[in-house]
């Protein structure tokens, strides 16, 4: 398994400070991988809409995240703004985050 992650926009995002994240559970250890496969099942990632929020007319300074998940010769991207509701998602965000 693959995971994309990457942070757009917002008032104080920069592209260098923010690089995107790819990680996968070939290249970590087994307990490591089984965290990441459990997170993204956990989100029921792959049937999530490809657009999880949207912004509202003239909102601004947003910052969204991009997540992509590849498995099994399958790949689903989800983009969202940064109120997530779903917090099993959230869960697969933070991480993320913290492989940066």
């Amino acid at each position: 398994m693959r995971v994309k992650y990457k942070r757009e926009g917002g008032n104080a995002v920069f592209p260098s400070l923010n690089p995107p994240v790819e990680i996968s559970t070939e290249e970590m250890p087994e307990e490591e991988a089984s965290r990441v496969k459990a997170l993204v099942n956990e989100a029921d990632f792959f049937n999530l809409p490809p657009v999880l929020s949207t912004m509202k007319p003239g909102a601004a300074d947003y910052q969204q995240d991009l997540i992509t998940v590849e498995d099994a010769g399958r790949s689903h991207s989800v983009r969202l703004t940064d109120s997530v509701e779903n917090h099993p998602l959230q869960n697969l965000i933070d991480y993320m985050e913290k492989t940066r």
